[in-house]
């Protein structure tokens, strides 16, 4: 099962790769492509993990789109950085430093980085509610 699946989510991604190769974005839908880009590559390579499905996330999967302000709550300024970083190489129209990118960003030290940095952040703010 998990093999049909991965291998349904990569032919999505291809055939939203090709779409987006084939034709420019008008300039209101390009936040909409760059999230659907974004949770199509997340989809498929967290498929690729050897523990999918019964692996669970911590975090948040879908970083924008049809999530709203809500699951906004819960995405950190690291994480809102890097998705504006992969948002800018969208627009550049490099599919392949936009493949590179979001692999790492997908990778495990990203992650522990990211965490780590949501920590620091954790802690600055708490520190700086203490302080009033």
């Amino acid at each position: 099962m998990r093999e049909i699946i991965l291998e349904e989510r990569r032919q999505r991604l291809e055939r939203f790769i090709t779409k987006v190769k084939t034709k420019e974005p008008p300039a209101h839908l390009r936040r909409r492509w760059a999230d659907e880009l974004i949770d199509l590559l997340f989809g498929y390579l967290r498929t690729k993990n050897e523990a999918w499905p019964s692996s669970s996330m911590i975090v948040p999967e879908r970083i924008g789109g049809t999530a709203g302000p809500f699951m906004q709550m819960y995405v950190h300024d690291p994480v809102i950085s890097r998705t504006k970083d992969a948002i800018r190489i969208l627009d550049k129209g490099d599919l392949k430093d936009l493949r590179a990118f979001l692999e790492r960003l997908a990778s495990e030290e990203e992650g522990k980085l990211i965490g780590s940095e949501i920590q620091t952040l954790k802690v600055e703010r708490h520190r700086h509610t203490k302080e009033y």
